[in-house]
């Protein structure tokens, strides 16, 4: 998909051998998942308490539990196992592309593909839901731009969703996630992974688009042995989903992840 060929691809985007150990992601699985989850319990809490909280900030608590405790919780525990001097390889973010042009053009190339297939997949989705009678809720992510957003809701939405998400979901699910599931003995971890990922959005309607999304990504991250892949391809899905929903309306069932 990158190239013609595998050793084409790494020679652009990253050498195959001196490849970064990816040990450290066993020790940060269950620190991860524990601050995770009981952050996300506690921002339920607060919301079910103040109800009242202004829609800016319901959404950056929303962002909290995996953003920024889960992701925080990760590099604290890479810190810990790994030294200074090599945890941007560990994170499989050095070395950066040696061709950067033809970097975001591959990745163009291939959000070109699979953004009208998540739109066709979403909109499969909200019909089959509607004819079992399923009414699948708003992403939150559209509820929040319903109506005239402000310059400050335009922000944050584009600074988790073009910055944030993409380093912080492909740190996390394509790197940590993938690498504890590849070295269980579970079968496909490509395609659990895809699967929690999609489940983790919480929309229904658009989890079949987030698989085959997840799967491109993990894909795109194994291909060039570089997480800068998914992670510049996150950003440009995210960032499409913005524009399309600003520029065609809030009630279409897609946006950035």
């Amino acid at each position: 998909m990158f190239s013609h060929s595998q050793n084409t691809v790494r020679q652009r985007f990253g050498p195959d051998k001196g490849q970064p150990s990816h040990a450290w992601t066993v020790s940060a699985l269950l620190p991860v998942i524990v601050a995770g989850t009981s952050a996300l319990l506690l921002v339920v809490f607060v919301m079910r308490q103040f109800t009242s909280l202004p829609q800016l900030v319901q959404f950056w608590l929303g962002v909290l539990p995996i953003h920024g405790v889960a992701f925080g919780t990760c590099l604290v525990i890479l810190a810990a196992n790994v030294p200074s001097g090599r945890r941007l390889k560990a994170l499989d973010l050095l070395p950066l592309p040696s061709e950067p042009k033809h970097f975001f053009k591959v990745s163009l190339g291939i959000l070109l593909v699979v953004y009208p297939m998540s739109i066709l997949l979403t909109y499969l989705a909200m019909k089959g839901l509607h004819w079992v009678g399923y009414e699948s809720p708003i992403p939150p992510i559209i509820d929040f731009l319903a109506g005239e957003p402000s310059a400050l809701t335009l922000i944050s939405v584009t600074v988790v969703g073009v910055l944030i998400a993409p380093v912080a979901e492909e740190v996390l699910f394509r790197l940590v996630l993938y690498e504890c599931l590849l070295r269980s003995p579970l079968v496909a971890p490509g395609v659990v992974t895809s699967m929690l990922f999609a489940l983790l959005h919480e929309t229904p309607v658009q989890m079949p688009a987030l698989f085959v999304l997840g799967m491109v990504l993990q894909y795109a991250r194994r291909r060039t042995g570089t997480l800068w892949a998914p992670i510049v391809l996150h950003a440009m899905y995210n960032g499409a989903s913005m524009v399309f929903l600003l520029l065609a309306g809030t009630d279409l069932p897609s946006g950035p992840q």
